[in-house]
């Protein structure tokens, strides 16, 4: 059997029927600003379609796809309840260690000019994992072998702006949040 699409680390899975979406973009489109490192650095609202009954659990992963010689991880985390959806800057209980060596969400924050492809991976698990926070998406990886119950993916692309692109957004928030004057 053909698998329908292959996980963070290259390796098949199958039954790939969770259907992730989010309010702030469509799938192959540009993530706001907003929600990287070029704006407050919040995960955007995501909405999860399909999720299998005898799911205990959610994990997510979130990847810079065009990062070849590692994985490149922006967020992980597990043990999210089975629910449809979850808010922007949404607190997970447990959060593993990024690439960036944090653990929290960390958004898209490529060099300045060059357009990147960032993947959000869900997958719907069929028990709580046994994982402490901070633990790295390997970890994540081989406590879900063997308990991926579906998958699914939706992928943003960003564009860092150029200095003096973000010098002129820069100076703007600077007008913007200054004290009005008292007349």
């Amino acid at each position: 059997m053909k698998p329908d699409a292959y996980n963070i680390m290259g390796q098949p899975v199958t039954n790939a029927k969770l259907i992730i979406t989010s309010l702030a973009f469509k799938n192959k489109e540009i993530i706001p600003a907003k929600y990287t490192c070029d704006g407050i650095n919040i995960n955007p609202p995501l909405t999860i379609e399909g999720i299998p009954a005898k799911a205990k659990t959610l994990a997510l992963v979130m990847v810079d796809a065009d990062i070849t010689d590692e994985i490149f991880v922006h967020w992980v985390i597990w043990n999210i309840p089975p629910y449809s959806s979850f808010p922007e800057n949404y607190i997970p209980r447990v959060e593993g260690t990024n690439s960036f060596s944090h653990t929290r969400y960390m958004g898209p924050c490529p060099p300045e000019g060059e357009t990147r492809r960032y993947f959000f991976k869900i997958y719907a698990v069929s028990k709580i994992l046994d994982l402490k926070g901070g633990s790295n998406v390997q970890m994540l990886w081989q406590a879900m072998e063997n308990h991926i119950l579906s998958f699914g993916e939706i992928m943003c692309i960003y564009t860092k702006p150029e200095k003096a692109v973000s010098a002129l957004y820069s100076e703007v928030e600077k007008v913007i949040d200054k004290e009005p004057s008292v007349i």
